[in-house]
């Protein structure tokens, strides 16, 4: 407990782990994932036995998960999203859209489908010149002299 609320977030990050499905088992070759926005997650345990969502929101400090459909009502009848625990939760699909993820997998051993993921192709602009990072140019001879 006291690694979990005096830790650096890197270490508090390790405990938002989930375990995965049995199909994701098999198919990735590892038994537990750290939990990101848009995986899609089941509750195996608690009061939301059996839901299952999308991921909407990681509180890490709190070490909390936001699902879609997991919501309760406000006695001023807004509705907000009910925190659930990672370890009460089994990941069903798991959101590769970002790089650093799917380097995670390769990184552990997992051979990854070549899947097109559409990448933003950003343009850069020309490169511009500092207002004060004129080059010094030496004076001709001419100009030196007069």
């Amino acid at each position: 407990m006291k690694a979990r609320s005096k830790g650096d977030l890197g270490k508090v990050a390790s405990f938002m782990a989930a375990p995965l499905s049995h199909e994701l088992r098999e198919k990735y070759k590892l038994k537990t994932f750290g939990v990101r926005k848009g995986d899609t997650i089941s509750v195996v345990r608690g009061d939301f036995l059996g839901v299952e969502g999308k991921v909407n929101k990681v509180d890490i400090e709190r070490a909390k998960l936001y699902i879609d459909g997991i919501t309760r009502e406000k006695a001023d009848g807004s509705s907000i999203f009910v925190p659930v625990h990672p370890s009460k939760v089994k990941i069903t699909k798991i959101s590769l859209d970002d790089k650093w993820r799917r380097n995670m997998l390769k990184r552990r051993g997992v051979k990854l489908e070549e899947t097109k993921v559409a990448e933003k192709t950003l343009e850069t602009p020309a490169k511009r010149k500092k207002a004060g990072s004129k080059k010094h140019k030496p004076r001709k001879k001419e100009e030196a002299e007069s």
